[in-house]
């Protein structure tokens, strides 16, 4: 690619779009030999393989669409993080009617080194879907989700908060009146509540992600 953020849209809904042997041509074009993916689902070590599962996945489906949202291009040019909704019309025979399709969000980290005449080639792929897109966009489940259990959760925490918001002033005046040292103790379980510092050393904190697994 010679303007990456120009050229970048239209190659990500070809690849997605154009058939088997129009694939190959645009990942061979486009990617270096030792490229790399990763998915959540797949991995693929290198060039041949990247192309085996971009056909996979068009030949599974009837129908691939992508609406492009943001590309960030880094000032060193060797990376690019591109954020865009991917249609998906499920398989089946071509005079049937659809047996599903459903709008997945994702992004993806292209590591991007320099390719011949000046142009820019992909070295690298992360791909990256987040887990409510990937719920939400589940057949049955994800409506169920949305308009079922992430109603009832919201209820219960805003009909909690607002509920506690009310009792609290009352409830703390009568501790004030019955406990002793009332304001003491309640610095104290804030320190210990709200704790940031020291880290507690039984707490492990976690390694980094690290998207080369």
């Amino acid at each position: 690619m010679q303007d990456v953020e120009k050229e970048l849209p239209g190659l990500i809904r070809a690849l997605l779009q154009s058939p088997a042997s129009k694939q190959r041509e645009l990942i061979e074009r486009h990617y270096t030999p030792d490229c790399r993916l990763t998915h959540a689902l797949v991995v693929a070590e290198n060039r041949e393989e990247i192309v085996r599962i971009f056909q996979f996945w068009r030949f599974a489906n009837r129908r691939l669409d992508a609406d492009i949202n943001e590309i960030v291009l880094d000032r060193s040019g060797t990376k690019v993080w591109v954020q865009f909704v991917q249609h998906v019309t499920g398989f089946q025979h071509y005079l049937s009617p659809p047996l599903f399709g459903f709008s997945l969000p994702m992004s993806a980290l292209l590591y991007l080194r320099e390719g011949p005449a000046g142009t820019k080639l992909i070295c690298k792929q992360v791909d990256y879907h987040s887990f409510e897109g990937i719920l939400y966009t589940a057949p049955a489940l994800g409506g169920l989700l949305q308009h079922g259990l992430r109603r009832a959760i919201s209820a219960g925490m805003i009909g909690g908060a607002q509920l506690a918001a009310h009792l609290f002033p009352a409830t703390e005046a009568w501790l004030r009146a019955v406990v002793p040292g009332y304001e003491g103790c309640k610095a104290a379980a804030a320190r210990l509540w709200w704790r940031q510092a020291p880290p507690v050393r039984w707490r492990r904190v976690p390694a980094p992600y690290d998207p080369s697994l």
